[in-house]
């Protein structure tokens, strides 16, 4: 008679498997990845805007009824578009490379991780609105006076679709009962970052509603 099989808790109290449990450690060349990440959401931040004094002559003078909330989100989607976007994108696609740098989880596990899939739902909407930025760039003479607000409001608009699709993911997820987070650095770097993009999606529909159904 063959003996009792053994139960989950059982198999997950072994040595390898609490090691893949618990997710490897954050190591050096992990360090330099995300290093080279920066690097490169901070050329792309320079390219699309050499100098930010342009962005602040955007925003200023202030009006003569003083600071208002729509001078605030003006300010910060200005400083959105250039500075944060291009670095959350950067480190977003890094997170996920590490995902994989070692080993290439299970598919049953990949859907389970928020984090994890953040960053897979928000890279596949990355890749599929780059080329629209890029376009726009190149086609866009740099002494234009709407370069930079073409360039502004497209990466705006993709960080609404970035943030829309971080968010579905998430409540299908929820609903779906496969919300699995796992105690891991690079699951809840990815869920900060997903959590980062939904903000800003926030943040960018309130500007749009406020620019273009509140003036129009």
């Amino acid at each position: 008679m063959d003996g009792p099989t053994p139960t989950r808790v059982e198999e997950t109290r072994k040595p390898g498997n609490r090691q893949a449990a618990a997710g490897r450690r954050f190591g050096v060349a992990d360090g330099m990845i995300l290093v080279v990440a920066t690097a490169i959401g901070l050329a792309a931040s320079r390219a699309y805007a050499p100098d930010l004094k342009v962005i602040w002559v955007t925003v200023s003078p202030w009006p003569d009824e003083g600071p208002s909330i729509s001078l605030f989100t003006e300010i910060f989607i200005s400083l959105e578009s250039f500075l944060i976007l291009p670095w959350l994108a950067s480190w977003t696609v890094a997170c996920l490379l590490l995902q994989w740098r070692v080993a290439r989880p299970p598919r049953r596990r990949i859907v389970r991780q928020p984090g994890m899939m953040a960053c897979l739902v928000a890279t596949v909407v990355i890749g599929l609105t780059v080329p629209v930025g890029l376009t726009v760039w190149v086609m866009t003479e740099p002494d234009n006076g709407l370069h930079l607000y073409r360039i502004s409001r497209t990466l705006i608009f993709s960080s609404v679709h970035v943030g829309a699709a971080v968010a579905w993911c998430w409540v299908t997820m929820a609903l779906g009962r496969q919300w699995r987070p796992e105690p891991t650095w690079l699951d809840r770097s990815g869920r900060i970052l997903g959590s980062i993009w939904i903000a800003i999606s926030i943040t960018s529909i309130i500007h749009i509603y406020q620019t273009f159904c509140i003036h129009w």
